[in-house]
């Protein structure tokens, strides 16, 4: 079964060619306005229980919250195999450690880092250490778990966790070299992964630097 189509309206005879398309000025008003009202009235039929986020669970959240009561924060489930937590920066190797040897979250994804300065309900004077961790066996697996280090803007440091594992060598250079955060009593020299020395200390990546956005950008 198919829908009517809409009845095409025509101009009343006898108009004259400005008449005809005053007339048609008119219509198309008349057709933008009903568009308008018919789509304001989807949205507002949507329940309320649909524009709810939706709730999550994974059993790593639960077992974070027991294994580490006094280090751990804000422990979420974003996506059924997304956890989230914040851990303050001189608890983080030794969680890291436990994540590793007790939990089994054997593979360091990546380490990356964000700035604050425009993020909507954050604190425009820290910078981000974010750490994406994952299991390959039960029960954990696929679950990837992010670990958020918030530091302050002036001094952002965190001890290295190359010591426990050995990809954290570039993701730690290139997070340095790129946001200016400092990752201590490393094995290895911190130095940058692409940048040339008369670059370091630009840090572009920072949102206030002065090529970010680029300015020359027209997509931007």
């Amino acid at each position: 079964m198919t829908e009517d189509k809409p009845v095409k309206e025509k101009p009343p005879e006898g108009m004259s060619k400005e008449e005809r398309k005053e007339w048609a000025k008119k219509i198309a008003a008349k057709r933008k306005a009903a568009k308008t009202a018919s789509k304001d009235k989807s949205n507002t039929d949507v329940a309320p229980s649909q524009k709810e986020k939706p709730t999550y669970t994974n059993p790593l959240s639960d077992k974070l919250k027991d294994e580490f009561k006094e280090t751990l924060f804000e422990i979420s489930v974003d996506r059924p195999n997304r956890v989230s937590a914040r851990v303050e920066a001189e608890n983080l190797k030794d969680v890291i450690k436990v994540l590793k040897e007790k939990l089994g979250f054997d593979h360091l994804l990546d380490i990356s880092g964000v700035d604050a300065l425009e993020l909507k309900g954050a604190d425009p004077q820290t910078l981000w250490a974010v750490y994406h961790l994952t299991s390959y066996d039960e029960p954990f697996d696929p679950t990837i778990l992010e670990l958020k280090v918030v530091l302050p803007r002036d001094s952002p440091e965190v001890d290295s966790v190359l010591d426990i594992y050995w990809n954290a060598d570039w993701y730690e250079r290139e997070t340095y070299e790129l946001y200016g955060i400092v990752f201590k009593n490393r094995p290895k020299k911190l130095e940058a992964l692409f940048l040339i020395e008369e670059d370091i200390g630009e840090w572009p990546l920072r949102k206030d630097f002065p090529g970010y956005p680029n300015p020359y950008n027209a997509q931007r």
